[in-house]
């Protein structure tokens, strides 16, 4: 992984001069388009590079799903407690109003 000075990761971008046509460097990402060189990026080092950013992306990917499950059971479990709590509430309106009535 590549950083630039500021300590932000490199981004692959592509060089569109005449001198390096399509060739890869690594710029920074809080710096312009056309600004932010930090290295020349060879084509084993890229293919590693890009091959390592897959492996992160997939990695990060498995987690989010393991949130989403998780948070998916934790609405579940809201779901049986908020329907728990207005069957309580209809039980206890009739007790109310069966005393009500019982008292008249």
């Amino acid at each position: 992984m590549v950083k630039c000075k500021c300590g932000a990761v490199g981004i692959i971008r592509t060089s569109g001069t005449k001198r390096n046509p399509g060739r890869p460097f690594y710029a920074c990402p809080l710096q312009g388009p056309r600004s932010g060189f930090i290295s020349w990026v060879d084509e084993e080092n890229h293919t590693y590079e890009v091959e390592s950013q897959n492996l992160e992306l997939e990695i990060h990917n498995e987690e989010l799903q393991i949130q989403n499950r998780d948070l998916e059971i934790q609405n579940e479990e809201l779901e049986i407690q908020n329907r728990n709590l207005k069957m309580l509430l209809i039980v206890s309106w009739i007790l109310f109003f069966g005393i009500i009535v019982y008292k008249l």
